[in-house]
C-alpha cells in the first residue's frame, strides 16, 4: 500500500486546502482534474524556498480564462502554471514524493500564498 502524502491543494477557483492523498497517479489525476501530470520544482514566497509542484501538464493547452485565478504566475504576472496544483515537500531526491512538514505548510500559507502563488525566477 502506498503512503499518504500531506500536501497543499490550490484550486483554480482560489480554494486552498491542506490534504492527504495516496501516492497513486489515479488519485493525482482526480485531485487535479487532469489526464497527465507534470512534477516541477519551483521557489515559492518571498524567501524563494523551493517546493515540488504537481500540476496538469496540459493545462496551458486547454481553454482557460486569464481572468480566472491562476495557480502560479511568474514575476511578470504571466500564467506559468495554471489549473489545480498540489504542493509537496521539496525533499524528494530519492525519486519519491514526500509530505510537507508543519513548518513548510505554515511557510507556504503565511509567505507563499495570496490569491495566487507567486514564484520567483
Amino acid at each position: 500500500m502506498k503512503n499518504k502524502i500531506r500536501s497543499i491543494l490550490v484550486k483554480k477557483d482560489g480554494n486552498v486546502d491542506v490534504i492527504e492523498f495516496e501516492d497513486k497517479l489515479e488519485e493525482m489525476y482526480k485531485l487535479l482534474d487532469c489526464d497527465y501530470i507534470e512534477i516541477v520544482k519551483r521557489p515559492i514566497g518571498v524567501d524563494k524556498r523551493e517546493f515540488t509542484i504537481i500540476c496538469d501538464e496540459e493545462a496551458r493547452l486547454k481553454d482557460f480564462d486569464l481572468t480566472d485565478i491562476t495557480a502560479v504566475e511568474n514575476n511578470n504576472h504571466e500564467p506559468f502554471i495554471v489549473g489545480n496544483i498540489l504542493i509537496v515537500s521539496p525533499n524528494n531526491e530519492d525519486g519519491e514524493l514526500h509530505s510537507l512538514t508543519l513548518e513548510e505548510i505554515e511557510y507556504i500559507m503565511d509567505k507563499g500564498l495570496k490569491t495566487t502563488i507567486r514564484i520567483n525566477w
